[in-house]
């Protein structure tokens, strides 16, 4: 930073070329240089880590009402929020290779995290309208309990999109509907089933039931 003491430009605020004028507090005039764009081209690494943050922001566009819930009690425990625990799983050897090849692993992927029982003997099959779930209705585990919601998720990659229910059938019925409402055939969707208690106050680890073609 400069001090402009005399001359025209004493009194100017604005830009000239590659210089910012503008007044201080005392009324004086400053100059800068503005920072010159670097011409070396980036490197690998610089080109994976730009990759990483876009592949992260891609799913927590489309999945966001759902991690919300998968991740806020998580984060509450760690003191951040829902989206840094987020992206914090992501960056911890959930997203592979490297530019222009970094992807999530969806098999490692979870969007729920906690304590409470998941499900045994769960499955998918495609339905015309969507997907239907099975599992097995009896509670896995002593924290579980009938009541538990269950949490559908099907998120479709390269439409940047997704369905889902936060708040499903309870885990004694032992099923649910997934409605792919909206979502043209043809794509490819990676999909998820975790429960939360009815209270929202615990949430299991998501299953990755592999993928469907739509």
């Amino acid at each position: 930073m400069g001090i402009v003491n005399s001359g025209d430009a004493k009194h100017f605020r604005g830009k000239v070329g590659d210089k910012v004028y503008y007044t201080l507090a005392d009324g004086r005039t400053a100059v800068r240089s503005l920072a010159m764009a670097g011409t070396k081209p980036f490197t690998v690494n610089q080109l994976t880590v730009q990759q990483k943050v876009a592949v992260c922001a891609d799913a927590h566009r489309a999945l966001e009402g759902f991690i919300r819930f998968g991740y806020q009690l998580l984060a509450k425990d760690t003191k951040s929020n829902y989206y840094n625990t987020f992206v914090k799983h992501l960056h911890n050897r959930i997203l592979t290779g490297t530019y222009p090849d970094v992807r999530i692993d969806f098999k490692q992927l979870l969007v729920t995290q906690g304590s409470l029982p998941a499900a045994e003997n769960v499955t998918v099959q495609l339905h015309e309208s969507g997907l239907v779930f099975n599992w097995k209705p009896e509670s896995a585990g002593r924290e579980a309990h009938y009541s538990d919601k269950v949490m559908l998720l099907a998120y479709f990659p390269l439409l940047d999109k997704a369905c889902y229910t936060i708040s499903g059938a309870q885990r004694q019925l032992g099923k649910d509907m997934l409605l792919l409402t909206g979502i043209e055939h043809g794509h490819v969707a990676e999909i998820y089933l975790s429960f939360i208690e009815n209270n929202h106050r615990n949430i299991s680890n998501s299953i990755y039931l592999g993928q469907l073609n739509w």
